[in-house]
């Protein structure tokens, strides 16, 4: 469900960066901006992906086993 969710705003913003660079009203400039930011927004949306997949890979490592520690030791009165 959540990869769909991802798709899904994927082809959003695909859909709106082509509205936008076929826009005869846009200049350049903004056109340059609008390719600019979505390249540079797509590498951290990937950064972070690959953060999580780390962190996600990291958590699913089984723990190391210890030995339950022993009771501790009390005085017995006499």
């Amino acid at each position: 469900m959540a990869k769909m969710s991802w798709a899904a705003y994927g082809l959003g913003v695909v859909v709106v960066v082509v509205l936008v660079l076929m826009s005869s009203e846009v200049g350049v400039l903004l056109k340059s901006i609008v390719v600019a930011g979505t390249l540079f927004v797509g590498a951290v949306v990937a950064a972070l992906n690959e953060i999580a997949q780390a962190l996600g890979a990291r958590s699913a490592e089984p723990l190391p086993t210890r030995r339950p520690a022993e009771a501790p030791r009390t005085r017995e009165r006499a």
